[in-house]
C-alpha cells in the first residue's frame, strides 16, 4: 500500500563535503533499488550519481554514499526521488487465482507511476486554468536557433530574435541617458538661477547699505548746518 503522496525528499548539505555515514533516511517506498535516484544540485546544475547503496536495515531505507564519495560544494541539494520505469511486468492469466499480495503491488507500482507523472508535471510551466487552450508548442530547431522564448499577442509561444532585444535595449539605454543628461542640465540651470539670485541679493543689500550710509551723512550734515545756524 502507498499512503503517501510524496515520491521524493530533499536534503541540504551542510558541514563540509563529507556525506553522513549512517546515510540520508526517505519515507516513500520503492519497489526495486533501481527505482531509487538521487540528483545532486549546486548553483551550476543538477547532475544524477549512481555512486550509492540503499539499507533497508532501519525503520526507514536510506541512501549511503560510497566510501570517498564528496558532494561538491556545502549547501549542496540532495534529492532522492523514486523513478519507477513505465511498465507492466505482471502477466495475469484467464481463469488463473488473483493473488491479493501481487495484485497489491500492481496497483501500487500504478499510483507510484502517477505521482511520479503529477510531480514532473507541477515542476513544468503551465498556464492558469481559467485561460483558454493555447498553442505552447516550440518551434523546430531550425526555426528558434539564436532566439529567445517569447509570447504574441494572443500569448502563444514566439521565438523572438535576439538582435531584436538588443536594438531594444539599445534604444532604452540610450533614452534613460538622454534623461539623465536632461536632468544634470536642469540641475546646473537652478544651480545657476540660484547663484545668480544670492549675488543679486547681495547686491540689493549694499546698495541699501551704502544709501542708509548716505542718508546718515546727510542728516549729519544737516544737523551741522542747523547748529552753524543757531550759533550765529
Amino acid at each position: 500500500m502507498i499512503s503517501t503522496e510524496s515520491n521524493k525528499q530533499t536534503y541540504k548539505i551542510t558541514g563540509g563535503g563529507t556525506p553522513l555515514t549512517d546515510g540520508y533516511e526517505f519515507t516513500f517506498r520503492f519497489f526495486n533499488e533501481s527505482d531509487i535516484a538521487c540528483y545532486i544540485t549546486i548553483s551550476t546544475g543538477t547532475v544524477q550519481t549512481t555512486d550509492f547503496t540503499i539499507n533497508q536495515a532501519g525503520v526507514y531505507p536510506k541512501v549511503v554514499f560510497n566510501e570517498g564519495y564528496t558532494f561538491p560544494t556545502d549547501g549542496t541539494i540532495l534529492t532522492i526521488v523514486r523513478e519507477i520505469a513505465i511498465e507492466q511486468a505482471v502477466d495475469y492469466q484467464n481463469g488463473s487465482v488473483i493473488n491479493a499480495d501481487t495484485l497489491e503491488e500492481s496497483l501500487d507500482k500504478l499510483t507510484g507511476i502517477t505521482q511520479q507523472i503529477d510531480e514532473r508535471a507541477r515542476r513544468s510551466i503551465q498556464i492558469p486554468v481559467s485561460e483558454d487552450e493555447t498553442d505552447l508548442t516550440i518551434p523546430p530547431a531550425e526555426e528558434r536557433m539564436n532566439m529567445l522564448l517569447g509570447f504574441n499577442s494572443e500569448g502563444a509561444i514566439e521565438p523572438v530574435l535576439t538582435t531584436d532585444i538588443e536594438q531594444k535595449l539599445s534604444e532604452a539605454l540610450e533614452a534613460e541617458e538622454t534623461v539623465i543628461a536632461a536632468k544634470d542640465e536642469a540641475v546646473a540651470s537652478a544651480a545657476a538661477a540660484a547663484n545668480s539670485a544670492t549675488a543679486a541679493a547681495g547686491s540689493a543689500t549694499t546698495a541699501s547699505s551704502k544709501a542708509t550710509e548716505a542718508a546718515n551723512s546727510a542728516t549729519a550734515a544737516a544737523n551741522s548746518a542747523t547748529a552753524a545756524a543757531n550759533s550765529a
